[in-house]
């Protein structure tokens, strides 16, 4: 990620995509996954609440039963969907 992209991400952490944040290595991604559910958590180093209609909220809505975000204990936050499985 570039110095500008940067800086623009430590004003507005929504203002850059998720997009570029992958590219630059600092999103995780973790599946979780029993006979149910599947659960999918995004972490990014954001400490902001997701902004509505952006930051994978979208994404989200459009194929999961419950979703919801919080801060993680090592700092940014994950943003998590639960989708349900057919056995």
């Amino acid at each position: 990620m570039d110095a500008e992209t940067q800086a623009q991400y430590v004003r507005d952490p929504a203002s850059v995509s998720g997009s570029v944040l992958v590219q630059a290595g600092i999103v995780g991604l973790r599946l979780s996954l029993d006979h149910t559910r599947l659960l999918v958590g995004v972490w990014d180093p954001s400490n902001q609440p997701p902004a509505p209609n952006n930051d994978y909220g979208d994404v989200l809505a459009s194929f999961c039963v419950r979703q919801g975000w919080y801060p993680s204990r090592t700092g940014g936050r994950v943003v998590w969907a639960e989708v349900t499985v057919e056995a």
